[in-house]
Parts: C-alpha cells; sequence; structure tokens
C-alpha cells in the first residue's frame, strides 16, 4: 500500500523530485530535532530510489537547497 508521499514521488516530475531531494536531504542533515532529521532522510532515500528507478541522474550542487523547502518533513 502507497502512503501519501510514495503517491506524491511517484507522480512528480524528474525535476520536482531533484530539488526535492536536495531540501529533504539539506533539512534532514541540519535539523535539530532527531525525528525531524530522520524523516527527511526517509524522503531523501524516497526521492532518490525513485530517480534511480527511472535512470535520472542526479546533478549534485546544481540547485541551492532550501530548508523546510518543497517535498520536506
Amino acid at each position: 500500500m502507497m502512503d501519501y508521499y510514495d503517491r506524491k514521488v511517484a507522480e512528480a516530475s524528474d525535476e520536482e523530485l531533484q530539488v526535492w531531494y536536495a531540501n529533504t536531504m539539506h533539512t534532514g542533515m541540519t535539523a535539530l530535532g532527531h525525528t525531524k532529521g530522520h524523516m527527511n532522510t526517509i524522503r531523501a532515500t524516497k526521492c532518490m530510489e525513485e530517480l534511480s528507478r527511472r535512470g535520472v541522474f542526479i546533478e549534485f550542487g546544481k540547485r541551492k537547497p532550501v530548508f523546510n523547502g518543497e517535498g520536506c518533513y
């Protein structure tokens, strides 16, 4: 069974997923709360897995991540 975020990831464009991945990784690594960090790491992993499944190369450094930006927990 897919949850809400899984459906969003499956329906998102490649560009959206790359933005979400950057934002969730940044937020997960810089969040002070353990839950926020953990949940964003899970979301980043889901975005990365979907991009990988689609065969899309993640372009690191292409965009500036936003703390609590689009895609974040």
